[in-house]
């Protein structure tokens, strides 16, 4: 059986597209463990009406306390052998847990990944992520893959066996990166089998009053904060070649959001190590776009230059969008 985990707060406009994208699953031997999260708005009365219509489903009403509190309070009550993490604002496709259901038992994997789209609330389709390994043959094979960005570092849109999350300590003081660090954990601590599958699972749906998508220095902070415990958790691994490329990719990348959030804060030692270093690592400049690589070359030239490419930057996106 799986065990669908969605944490709640002030989702009340999004909940009924979201309970209705599980209850019409192709695959039906799930439960759905509903967590509401000290919301202020009507949540709860919508989580509570479902919950009446159909025994699968559990409400647990909490105060809130944040994402992963709300997670782990959802895999202590979580009866099946896999858990699949649904964010209440997002939906899944009518297939998502037979396909990923089918693979589980075939494999016997401990993470079975599905692929995830990117899409606005407009139903504009900004991003299409195809799951793939970022290398074919590493010492390090998913942790290079996470940290590259080649397999989404999301613990949505798969199965993951609930005993993966044993002995993890879940991240409560980290309000980004929190899945990147649980994945990174449960690397270090149960070295998982996992399998991808070429298949749509997971519509991420962008709301311009997402943390993500808000471009602020209280969200840079919290950006760099997240990258730190990512530098030190790094310094535990012992590194090759490949792991060194895909280091140097995620730390471009995520100095990248970081100065596009207006962040200016960041270690010396980091910010040595990205602009004398991972600049120069020719197979990750080669995987990140070009108008990323100018927004960090831009501030590493001039911090007033770097100013007047975010502007640009920001301006261009929400034309875009």
């Amino acid at each position: 059986m799986i065990s669908i985990i969605i944490p709640t707060y002030n989702a009340a406009k999004y909940l009924d597209a979201c309970f209705q994208s599980c209850l019409s699953q192709t695959h039906n031997d799930f439960e759905i463990i509903a967590v509401n999260d000290g919301s202020t708005d009507n949540s709860l009365e919508i989580l509570e009406r479902y919950a009446q219509k159909d025994f699968r489903i559990t409400v647990i009403s909490k105060e809130n306390g944040g994402l992963p509190r709300a997670r782990e309070t959802g895999l202590a009550k979580a009866k099946g052998e896999y858990v699949f993490f649904l964010d209440s604002d997002d939906t899944i496709t009518p297939n998502a847990l037979d396909v990923l259901w089918k693979q589980a038992q075939i494999s016997d994997s401990d993470i079975i990944i599905g692929q995830m789209i990117s899409v606005l609330e407009s139903g504009k389709i900004i991003a299409d992520h195809k799951n793939r390994f970022a290398y074919t043959d590493a010492e390090h094979l998913l942790l290079c893959s996470f940290l590259a960005k080649s397999i989404v570092p999301s613990l949505c849109g798969r199965l993951i066996k609930k005993r993966l999350f044993e002995k993890i300590a879940f991240p409560y003081q980290y309000f980004i990166g929190e899945d990147v660090i649980i994945n990174l954990e449960i690397i270090l601590k149960h070295s998982p089998t996992v399998f991808l599958v070429d298949s749509k699972v997971y519509n991420y749906i962008q709301r311009p009053n997402s943390m993500v998508n808000t471009n602020t220095t209280a969200t840079a902070d919290k950006r760099m904060n997240y990258m730190i415990w990512v530098y030190e958790y790094l310094k535990t691994i012992e590194h090759t070649n490949e792991l060194d490329n895909c280091t140097a990719k995620f730390f471009i990348e995520e100095y990248f959001s970081f100065l596009r959030d207006g962040g200016t804060d960041c270690p010396t030692e980091l910010k040595k190590l990205i602009c004398e270093k991972y600049l120069k690592n020719k197979w990750a400049v080669s995987q990140i776009a070009p108008w990323r690589l100018a927004l960090v070359r831009a501030y590493n030239i001039n911090p007033a230059l770097g100013k007047v490419a975010r502007q640009i930057l920001i301006g261009a996106r929400k034309t875009i969008r």
